[in-house]
């Protein structure tokens, strides 16, 4: 039952209660203060919420129009400049309208759920999850998808009455499972977020930040399912393509482009180790004059021959992946969610290597834990479609 059906349900009991006039019970007469609590309560967290989502939904309207020029237009993921003051925002709102009311905090734990897209650093590169393709239904805990492993297409031309060729199409498949990615902030003290107002943007940034890298390395590297099976990532995914060092590192990405070409592919995204696009930025032709730009100081557009570059330390330097992104499919469960709580302990490392750790009860110190985490898969559709190109002589 949501707030607005629990809602509903003591507005009823309130209209149940009225129509009894004069022969109210004794438990009637008790129940009506602690009716008027609850419906206090819940309409505050409703206006929490409200307020918070409006927040965000202008943010994010505001973000997306500063868009970059030729960059994906789906779910495209900003610079944290872009996401932090409607996240923030949000955070700010829930925390003040949570804590100004103990019954809407559980536990002593205030909850926000953040829909939009997760912040990256730094503009203009997007990250790589601003490449891949994302389904906004709710993911279920564990599925199966399908995924293509072959692709015959042998249309022609075909005389009337003659027999018709047959295309080959295969697909098998593959079951997955969500992975939790989330971290934990150390103690905060609760009068540093009463005292200073930027602690709460500075904060939720970070923490969102974080999750996005951890996604970008379960994309790449895998990881471990919440039941503990290992997941696969695109470095070994079985089916992509490999291109070999040939020449010099446009003419390889170039080949790996072409050769995708000819399998009726469209590469969407080039990915990149920064010090790669570096090299890439800096390469000059004979006369000593930069083949990217003309001048330092000038502006451009990530790309090369039109395909959008996307600059990741998670990528490994020397090696680069180039192909169609949207290939790739993102599925959560939820949004994102920033939790902060005062219940527990925390071990305090302490200072001496060999000495125990301090227990720290967290209520009793007046601290607050803070804790980021999104619930989500990827799934491989068509590995073909991608190549890895070694980019290294």
């Amino acid at each position: 039952m949501n707030l607005t059906e629990k809602l509903k349900a003591l507005l009823a009991e309130v209209d149940t209660l009225s129509k009894k006039g004069t022969d109210l019970t004794e438990e009637d007469v008790a129940r009506v203060p602690v009716l008027r609590g609850e419906i206090d309560a819940i309409q505050a967290k409703i206006k929490a919420q409200d307020l918070a989502a409006s927040t965000l939904k202008s943010a994010i309207d505001e973000a997306d129009g500063k868009r970059a020029k030729g960059a994906p237009d789906a779910h495209q993921f900003l610079s944290r400049a872009d996401r932090a003051d409607g996240f923030a925002a949000a955070f700010k709102t829930q925390l003040a309208e949570q804590t100004s009311n103990k019954a809407l905090v559980p536990n002593q734990t205030v909850t926000i759920d953040y829909s939009a897209p997760l912040v990256a650093e730094p503009r203009p590169a997007l990250t790589l999850l601003s490449l891949v393709s994302y389904d906004d239904s709710e993911a279920e805990p564990t599925g199966a998808y399908l995924r293509q492993t072959l692709r015959e297409n042998n249309a022609t031309t075909v005389a009337a009455g003659a027999k018709k060729p047959t295309s080959r199409y295969g697909t098998e498949s593959v079951p997955w499972e969500l992975s939790t990615i989330a971290h934990l902030s150390e103690p905060i003290r609760k009068q540093f977020l009463e005292d200073f107002a930027q602690l709460n943007p500075w904060l939720a940034v970070e923490l969102a930040y974080g999750v996005t890298e951890a996604l970008q390395d379960l994309l790449l590297d895998g990881g471990v399912s919440e039941g503990g099976a290992t997941v696969r990532g695109l470095d070994t995914v079985v089916g992509t393509n490999t291109q070999a060092f040939v020449g010099d590192t446009f003419r390889t990405l170039r080949l790996a482009i072409g050769a995708l070409e000819v399998k009726g592919i469209a590469a969407t995204g080039i990915a990149l180790n920064p010090t790669d696009w570096t090299e890439i930025e800096l390469s000059e032709d004979n006369e000593g004059r930069p083949l990217t730009t003309a001048f330092a100081g000038q502006g451009m557009s990530r790309s090369l021959w039109g395909v959008p570059v996307v600059v990741s330390p998670q990528i490994e330097a020397g090696t680069s992946w180039v192909g169609d992104w949207r290939t790739i499919l993102l599925k959560r469960k939820g949004t994102l969610k920033l939790e902060m709580t005062d219940k527990g302990v925390y071990e305090q490392p302490a200072v001496d290597p060999e000495a125990e750790p301090t227990l720290l009860d967290l209520y009793e110190h007046n601290l607050l834990r803070a804790r980021a985490e999104v619930r989500a898969v990827f799934q491989f559709l068509q590995p073909a479609a991608l190549t890895k190109v070694d980019i290294s002589a």
